[in-house]
């Protein structure tokens, strides 16, 4: 016979169909992502699409060993790769995007009731503060570059029309956003980058990118990334 303790544990875990609302976000994952090299400001004129994929790659490199490594990821790439073996594969509300050669695996989405909250560590030339340029109060713009390097692209205007997917960016291209319009908070913290002079040196950047990924909704697909790694 099962107890009333038993009842309401089970009644409170979700099955396949059901969610469980949550009274507030609840962090399941914390990741920090790195990226040291030229970041410029976009403009109409110039969008860096090449600049934002090259940064792209190197936050793909770093997602890529976590997904390797998490065994709640590792097994959603498997249900990927094998649907024949796990027939909820279809259903699942994680999913990949195919975007000109490159098929994107985003880690926080919409469907997964994921949003995230950046800590961002800006190292760059110029003097520590002064993010905020003009009097309309726009944060330096790239900020803005950085975001959209976060996220995968949505058209295939996005990425440089040479790029192609190498060895290490198959099966799968792995960002950290399905949408930047996922990012519920995020603080940033200059300082001045201090170093050997470089080509471009104006335009360097060392950046810590530390997230915290919460869900605002308990599902039966989401319930894994609060594992431990």
């Amino acid at each position: 016979m099962t107890s009333r303790g038993d009842w309401l544990f089970q009644w409170k875990l979700p099955s396949r169909g059901r969610d469980v609302a949550l009274n507030h976000a609840v962090e399941f994952m914390r990741l920090t992502l790195n990226y040291e090299g030229p970041l410029h400001a976009a403009s109409a004129g110039n969008t860096r699409a090449d600049e934002k994929h090259n940064i792209r790659k190197v936050f793909h490199a770093q997602l890529a060993e976590l997904w390797a490594t998490a065994p709640h990821l590792n097994s959603l790439v498997s249900r990927f790769l094998n649907p024949d073996q796990h027939p909820y594969s279809a259903s699942h509300p994680v999913y990949t995007s195919t975007i000109g050669q490159f098929s994107f695996l985003p880690l926080v989405t919409e469907r997964l009731a994921a949003i995230c909250e950046l800590d961002i560590l800006f190292l760059r030339r110029q003097p520590i503060g002064k993010l905020v340029f003009n009097q309309g109060g726009d944060i330096d713009n790239r900020i803005k570059v950085l975001f959209d390097a976060l996220r995968m692209p949505t058209q295939e205007k996005e990425i440089p029309p040479t790029a192609a997917p190498d060895e290490t960016e198959r099966p799968f291209f792995y960002s950290l956003l399905e949408d930047d319009g996922l990012i519920t908070s995020f603080r940033v913290e200059s300082e001045r980058l201090l170093g050997p002079v470089e080509p471009d040196s104006a335009a360097n950047v060392k950046l810590v990118v530390r997230a915290t990924i919460k869900v605002h909704k308990l599902t039966y697909w989401n319930m894994g990334l609060g594992e431990t790694i």
